[in-house]
C-alpha cells in the first residue's frame, strides 16, 4: 500500500480543489432547505437520473449549497470526490486537472480503486499529460468499473474553467461514459452561460440530466432564507465585541426587513452586507444605517439590488477620504487594472505593470475588504468575492458617482499600454539564457519562470485584448505600438513559444490588424500582415523552440520582409541562406503536416474554425487558424473516405473502405456510433442535415440512408439515380439533394418522394453546391459558365471563358475523372475553379476579364482543393506527402514561380559549383564561389533526373535519367565549360529482371566515372568509366551480394577506394564496401559505428550530436520525404563542409552557408544542459 499511495502522487492535480478546502462556506442550518431536500433526495434514488445541473444567475448562492451538498453526502458515505473549479486559480480553472483530481481523491479512500489507477500509471506514466478523454477514460471510467462503485462526484462552478470549446468537453465526455458507470453519479453546477447550455443539451447528456434552476425557486421561499441569515449571523459574529453596546433584539425586525427587500433574492448581497456591517474598525450600528437608510433599489433588467449596497462600500471607505480628483484618479487606476483584468493580478503584478510601490498600491485596496480579498502575501492573488462588484462598478447606469465608475474603455486602454511599456523594459532576444538550438521541451519550469515573470507572460497574452476593447486610438498609443512591432515584437513571439501559447499570437495579430485598420494605420497594418504571415510559415518550428525564431525562421524570411529587415543583426551568427530566398511571402501562407503520406479529402467546419483531413488510415481535426491538431481518429486496417461535419461542430461523419459508416466526437476524437452493416457497396458520401439532427451516407449502388444522429435510428431508405456521386440538405432541413453529373434530384425525407429534378447537359461537368442563397448548380457549357439557383430556377452568375472546351474535353461528363470535381465554387458563389490538367484557374465572376485571377500550376489531380468558408483562401492537399496547404487565392505569385521539383543536387569536390536536376529534366549549374548561374538546360523531355555527378575539374557533369520503359537506363555526359550538347550517352545493360532499387554516380580521380545500382534490393553493382581522348570507355563491371534487403531511403556514396551504403546519414548499421580499382575486386567492411555529420529528420537538420541546428520550412523540403539524394554538403572556405545544398519540392535550389554556426556551437552540449538545467 504505501508504494500505491507514493505512485498516486505523480497525478497532476489541483491543490484546496475539494469542498474540504473551505469547510465553513456553507449554508446556514434552517435555510435553503429544499434545493437540499431534492439533492439529498436525487443522490439517493438510484433510479432517478444520474447528472444534476444546478444553474442559477451570480449571486444566487449555488458553490455554497454545492459545499453543504457536498459536507452532508461525504458524511452520509455517498460522496466520493469533488472539485472546486475557480478562475482565481490556475490549476482550479484548468480542465486538465479535473479528472486527475477527481481520481485522486477516489483513489486515496478506494483500495480497489487505487490498485487498478495505479497500473494504469506504471504502464502509462504520462497519462494524466494526455486528452480530456484519455484521462476520463483511464483515470475515472475504467477505475470506477473495475471497483464497482456507486457514489457521487461534485463539480462546481464548471463555469469557471478555461474552455474555448462551443459546447462544454467536460459534458461532452461525461454524456458518452456515463453509460458505462451506471452506479455513478454526477452534480455539477454553474451559470447558464452559452457552452455550458449547450454542453447539457447535447444528445447524450439532456436523457440523463436533471435541471434545477435556482432562480426560479419561490421568491417567498428564499426571502425566509436569507431573513434567517441576516437575523443569525450579524448578533453571532459581534456577540465578542466587548467595548460594543448593541440594542436588543439588534438587528430589529424592519431592520431585517429592509436588508432582505434590499437583497431581492440574492445571496451575494446578504453575504457583502453583514461583512460590510461587520468589518472590523467600524460601528455595525452606523454600519447597518448606511444600509437601511438609503432608498430601496429593486431588480430590473439586468440591474441588482445589490447595488445600493456596493454605493455605500465605496461612498462609506473612500467618500470622505479626499476631494482632490487626483486622488480618486489613482484610486481608479489601480482598481481598473484589478476589474479589466483576464487573470487574477498579484501586488507584484501590480507593481510591476503600473510601476508605483507596495505602499502606493495596498493604501488602495485596504477599504475594499468586503468585495476584495486582498492576501498579506505580495506574490498571492487579489480574488474579487463575486462577479457582482465588476459588473457594478464598470456599469455607468448602475455606479453613478464619476468618483468611482470605472468606464472599461478607458481602463482597457491603461492596461493595454502597461503592457507595452512591461514588454519593452523586459523583452529581449534569449530571455532565458539559454544554449544554441535549445528545444522548449528540455526546458526545466524554473528556468522560464526566472527570466519571464508573471507580469510580463500576462502582459503578452493580453495586450491585445485590452487594446481591442478600445474605440478611440491616439497618437501616443499608435507610436508605442509602432515602436513595439518595428523593435520587440520578434521576441514577443519568443516568450509566447516559451510559455507554449505560440497559437494566441496568431488570434491576437488578427484582432490587431482589424483595430489597426479600424484606427487608420494602414502602415502597421503592413506590418501585422508580415507578422502573420511570418508566424504561420514558421509556425510548426517556433512552437517546438523559441530560440529556432533566429535559427531556422529568420534565415528562411524573405529578403523583402519588414521582420527581416528591421532585425538584420541577429542574422550576425546565423546559417546564412545564400540561395533560393524569396523576396516576398508566397501564396502558400500555412501548411499543415498530417500523419497521412496521401490525403483522399479535406473539409472545413461551417464556421471555419476546424478542418479536418482524411488519407491512408486515419482523419485528423486540426484548428484552422494555427493549424494545431485537434484529434486524431483511426481505425486499424481501414481506409478512410468521404467526412463531414455537422453545423454546430459537434460530430464528424466518416465513411471508410469496409462499408461502414462512423460518427465522432470533434472535441474529444472518441468514436460515437459504428454504423457498420448499413450498406452492402462502399459508401461514397456522407453529409449532416442543415439542423444536425440527421445524417445521409450514400453507397455506389446509389443506396442512401438517412439516419437520426441522436439515437442511430433508420428514418428512411432512398434510391438515387444511377452515378449520383453525392448529397447534400438544402436549408429546409427535410430536403436532401443528389447530385449525378447529368441530373440534380431534390427529395422529401417525409414523403420520401422525389419532389424535383434538374436535367444537366449530357456532355457538360457541374457541380452542386449549398450557401446561404440555397442550393446552387454550376454548368458548364462551351466557353460559358452558368450558375443557377435551384429553388428559384433564377440564375445567378455567369462567366465568359474559353479554357471551359478544354475542361469538356478532358473530363466530359465525369466532373470527378480524376477523383476530384473539376469545378469548385466558392461559399459566397462568386468564385470559381477550374481544374485544367495539372493546372488550378482562379475566376472572379464580377472581374470584367475572362482571365484566371490566379493560376496554380503543377497542381496533382489527386489533390483536393476547397474554399475556405468566408472564400478568402483555399486548403489545397498534397498527394504526395500529406500535406495540407493554405494559399491566398487573389495573387498570382505561384503560378509564376512553380517549377517541377528538384530530385538531386550534388556538389563539385572542392565545394566551387553545384548541380541540380529536376523532375522535367532540367539540369541546373551554379558557382558557389562566386554567387552567379553558369548555365540552365533541358536535357531531357518525359525523363526525370535521378542522379548528377560533376568531375574533378569541373569540365564535366554525368547525368543519370529516370527510365522510359523497364529495358533501358541511360547517363548522360556534358561539357560543362562549353554547354554543348552531350558528347557522349552511355548505356548500361538492363533487362526487365532487374529492378534497380536505388543507384548513384559518381566521379573519381582523374575523371573516371562510376556508377552504382541496388538490384533487387540484395545486390550492389558497379560499373566503371574512363575518360581517354575525349571519350568515356568501359573500364570494370563488378558487383557483390549484400547480407540484407536494402530499402529506401538508404543513399550510396563512395570515393576512390570505398563504398558506403547508409540509412539518411545514420552509419549504425550501414555497409562499407573496399574495393580496388585496378582488378575490380569489392570486398565487405564491417558496418560502421560513427554517424555522418548530417542527419535529416523531418523537416530538422541535426548535428552528429544530435541538436537541431535548423528546421526547413516545407516548400524546402523534399516532397517524397527522402532527403537521400536531394541534400549534399560542399566547401568554399577550406576547412570542411560548411555548405549545404538542398533541391526543394518547389522546384528551387537552397544553398545554405553553416560558417558562421560553427563559431557558437558549445564543445559540450551535456554541460550546457546541467549548467542552465535544461
Amino acid at each position: 500500500m504505501p508504494d500505491e499511495i507514493r505512485d498516486i502522487q505523480v497525478l497532476y492535480r489541483a491543490q484546496n480543489a475539494s469542498y474540504q478546502a473551505d469547510p465553513g462556506k456553507t449554508c446556514l442550518r434552517g435555510t435553503r432547505t429544499q434545493v437540499l431536500l431534492q439533492l439529498d433526495k436525487w443522490s439517493q434514488n438510484p433510479q432517478d437520473r444520474r447528472v444534476y445541473w444546478l444553474n442559477g444567475h451570480a449571486g444566487s448562492g449555488k458553490t455554497t449549497i454545492a459545499h453543504t451538498f457536498c459536507q452532508r453526502a461525504f458524511a452520509d458515505k455517498q460522496l466520493g470526490a469533488s472539485f472546486f473549479c475557480s478562475r482565481d486559480f490556475v490549476d482550479r480553472s484548468d480542465l486538465l486537472c479535473i479528472f486527475p483530481t477527481l481520481s485522486y481523491q477516489l483513489a486515496t479512500q478506494v483500495p480497489a480503486f487505487r490498485a487498478h489507477v495505479v497500473k494504469t500509471l506504471r504502464s502509462r506514466s504520462h497519462s494524466t499529460l494526455e486528452s480530456l478523454s484519455s484521462q476520463l477514460k483511464e483515470l475515472l471510467i475504467e477505475p470506477l468499473k473495475a471497483s464497482k462503485m456507486a457514489t457521487v462526484i461534485a463539480i462546481d462552478a464548471l463555469d469557471e474553467c478555461k474552455d474555448d470549446e462551443p459546447a462544454s468537453a467536460i459534458l461532452s465526455l461525461l454524456g458518452r461514459y456515463m453509460h458505462e458507470i451506471p452506479l455513478v453519479k454526477f452534480i455539477i453546477t454553474g451559470r447558464p452561460e452559452a457552452p455550458i447550455r449547450k454542453g447539457f443539451r447535447l444528445p447524450l447528456m439532456k436523457p440523463i440530466t436533471t435541471v434545477f434552476v435556482l432562480h426560479d425557486v419561490e421568491q417567498s421561499q428564499v426571502d425566509q432564507d436569507i431573513t434567517l441569515y441576516f437575523r443569525t449571523r450579524l448578533p453571532e459574529l459581534v456577540k465578542d465585541w466587548s467595548d460594543l453596546e448593541l440594542p436588543s433584539p439588534w438587528p430589529s425586525d424592519d431592520e431585517i426587513k429592509i436588508l432582505t427587500e434590499k437583497a431581492a433574492g440574492l445571496f451575494i448581497f446578504a453575504a457583502t452586507a453583514v461583512s460590510l456591517i461587520t468589518s472590523i474598525g467600524h460601528e455595525p450600528i452606523k454600519q447597518l444605517a448606511l444600509i437601511t437608510s438609503s432608498p430601496t433599489s429593486y431588480v430590473h433588467e439586468g440591474q441588482w439590488g445589490i447595488d445600493e449596497l456596493y454605493s455605500k462600500i465605496l461612498e462609506g471607505g473612500y467618500g470622505a477620504m479626499s476631494s482632490d480628483p487626483s486622488y480618486f484618479l489613482h484610486l481608479r487606476h489601480v482598481w481598473g487594472c484589478i476589474m479589466t483584468a483576464y487573470n487574477p493580478l498579484t501586488k507584484d503584478t501590480l507593481v510591476n505593470l503600473l510601476g508605483r510601490d507596495f505602499n502606493d498600491i495596498a493604501a488602495s485596496l485596504r477599504l475594499l475588504h468586503s468585495v476584495l480579498l486582498v492576501p498579506d502575501s505580495h506574490s498571492a492573488f487579489i480574488r474579487i468575492y463575486h462577479k457582482s462588484f465588476p459588473d457594478y462598478i464598470t456599469d455607468s447606469a448602475r455606479c453613478t458617482d464619476i468618483k468611482f465608475f470605472l468606464d472599461p474603455e478607458i481602463h482597457h486602454a491603461v492596461m493595454a499600454a502597461h503592457c507595452l511599456k512591461m514588454m519593452k523594459r523586459n523583452l529581449k532576444r534569449n530571455i532565458c539564457g539559454l544554449p544554441p538550438y535549445t528545444m522548449n521541451k528540455d526546458i526545466a519550469s524554473e528556468v522560464k519562470e526566472a527570466s519571464v515573470s508573471y507580469a510580463l507572460e500576462y502582459a503578452c497574452h493580453f495586450w491585445v485584448k485590452h487594446l481591442c476593447h478600445t474605440k478611440k486610438s491616439s497618437d501616443l498609443l499608435l507610436n508605442s505600438i509602432e515602436d513595439f512591432l518595428k523593435n520587440y515584437q520578434i521576441f514577443w513571439f519568443e516568450v509566447m513559444s516559451l510559455v507554449g501559447d505560440l497559437g494566441r499570437v496568431v488570434y491576437s495579430l488578427k484582432e490587431l490588424q482589424t483595430w489597426l485598420h479600424h484606427a487608420g494605420a494602414n502602415e502597421l497594418v503592413a506590418w501585422i500582415i508580415d507578422a502573420q504571415n511570418f508566424v504561420l510559415k514558421y509556425f510548426d518550428a517556433i512552437q517546438e523552440s523559441a530560440l529556432h525564431l533566429y535559427h531556422s525562421a529568420l534565415p528562411f524570411c524573405p529578403t523583402k520582409s519588414f521582420l527581416r529587415q528591421h532585425h538584420q543583426n541577429l542574422l550576425t551568427e546565423e546559417v546564412h541562406v545564400k540561395l533560393g530566398l524569396d523576396e516576398d511571402w508566397e501564396t502558400t501562407f500555412r501548411t499543415i503536416k498530417t500523419k497521412s503520406s496521401k490525403l483522399s479529402s479535406v473539409i472545413f467546419a461551417q464556421d471555419g474554425s476546424l478542418i479536418a483531413t482524411s488519407g491512408d488510415h486515419s482523419i485528423q481535426i486540426f484548428h484552422a487558424g494555427t493549424g494545431a491538431c485537434l484529434a486524431t481518429m483511426v481505425l486499424s486496417g481501414l481506409s478512410p473516405k468521404a467526412i463531414a461535419f455537422s453545423g454546430d461542430n459537434i460530430y464528424l461523419l466518416s465513411s471508410w473502405d469496409d462499408k461502414g459508416v462512423r460518427l465522432w466526437d470533434v472535441q474529444t476524437g472518441d468514436l460515437v456510433r459504428n454504423c457498420v452493416g448499413w450498406h452492402h457497396s462502399n459508401v461514397i458520401d456522407v453529409a449532416f442535415s442543415a439542423k444536425s439532427n440527421r445524417f445521409s451516407s450514400l453507397d455506389d449502388r446509389g443506396k442512401i440512408c438517412v439516419r437520426s444522429t441522436v439515437s442511430g435510428i433508420l428514418e428512411c431508405t432512398l434510391k438515387a439515380e444511377k452515378g449520383t456521386i453525392y448529397c447534400l440538405w438544402s436549408p429546409e432541413d427535410n430536403i436532401l439533394i443528389t447530385y449525378a453529373p447529368t441530373i440534380i434530384c431534390c427529395f422529401n425525407i417525409l414523403s420520401q418522394l422525389s419532389v424535383q429534378s434538374f436535367q444537366g447537359h449530357q456532355n457538360s461537368p457541374s457541380i452542386l453546391t449549398i450557401n446561404h442563397m440555397g442550393p446552387l448548380a454550376v454548368w458548364i457549357g462551351k466557353d460559358v459558365v452558368v450558375v443557377y439557383n435551384l429553388l428559384t430556377h433564377k440564375k445567378v452568375n455567369k462567366l465568359k471563358c474559353k479554357e471551359t472546351s478544354q475542361i469538356i474535353q478532358g473530363v466530359g461528363n465525369n466532373p470527378q475523372k480524376f477523383g476530384k470535381p473539376a469545378l469548385v465554387l466558392s461559399p459566397d458563389g462568386k468564385v470559381l475553379i477550374l481544374r485544367k490538367y495539372e493546372q488550378l484557374q482562379v475566376y472572379d465572376f464580377q472581374s470584367i476579364y475572362s482571365k484566371p485571377e490566379a493560376v496554380f500550376k503543377r497542381f496533382d489531380k489527386e489533390s483536393d482543393v476547397i474554399f475556405a468558408p468566408d472564400g478568402a483562401y483555399l486548403a489545397l492537399t498534397s498527394a504526395q506527402d500529406g500535406t495540407v496547404s493554405f494559399c491566398h487565392w487573389n495573387a498570382n505569385s505561384l503560378g509564376s514561380e512553380s517549377h517541377a521539383a528538384i530530385t538531386y543536387v550534388c556538389t563539385s569536390p572542392d565545394g566551387k559549383l553545384m548541380a541540380s536536376g529536376q523532375q522535367d529534366g532540367n539540369v541546373y549549374i551554379w558557382s558557389l564561389e562566386f554567387d552567379h548561374e553558369l548555365f540552365t538546360k533541358k536535357v531531357s523531355y518525359g525523363r526525370s533526373v535521378e542522379a548528377l555527378t560533376l568531375s574533378p575539374d569541373k569540365k564535366y557533369i554525368a547525368i543519370h535519367f529516370g527510365r522510359s520503359n523497364v529495358w533501358n537506363i541511360s547517363i548522360q555526359v556534358w561539357n560543362v565549360v562549353y554547354e554543348s550538347e552531350d558528347i557522349q550517352q552511355l548505356d548500361i545493360y538492363q533487362t526487365k529482371y532487374f529492378d534497380p532499387t536505388m543507384c548513384a554516380l559518381k566521379f573519381l580521380d582523374n575523371n573516371n566515372l562510376m556508377h552504382m545500382v541496388v538490384l533487387e534490393r540484395r545486390r550492389l553493382d558497379f560499373h566503371f568509366w574512363t575518360l581517354k581522348s575525349g571519350k568515356f570507355e568501359t573500364y570494370k563491371i563488378t558487383g557483390i551480394e549484400l547480407h540484407d534487403t536494402v530499402e529506401r531511403p538508404w543513399i550510396l556514396e563512395a570515393d576512390n577506394k570505398a563504398v558506403i551504403l547508409h540509412h539518411s546519414g545514420n552509419f549504425e548499421d550501414s555497409y562499407k564496401f573496399n574495393f580496388e580499382l585496378n582488378t575490380g575486386e569489392c570486398t565487405f567492411n564491417a558496418p560502421m559505428q560513427d554517424r555522418y555529420h548530417l542527419v535529416v529528420k523531418d523537416n530538422w537538420i541535426l548535428d552528429s550530436k544530435g541538436r537541431r541546428i535548423i528546421w526547413l520550412p516545407y516548400n524546402v523540403v523534399s516532397s517524397d520525404g527522402n532527403w537521400d539524394e536531394k541534400g549534399n554538403w560542399g566547401s568554399c572556405h577550406g576547412r570542411g563542409a560548411d555548405i549545404l545544398v538542398l533541391g526543394g519540392k518547389n522546384g528551387k535550389t537552397f544553398v545554405l552557408d553553416f560558417s558562421a554556426v560553427y563559431n557558437i556551437i558549445p564543445t559540450s552540449f551535456a554541460e550546457d544542459v546541467a549548467q542552465k538545467r535544461i
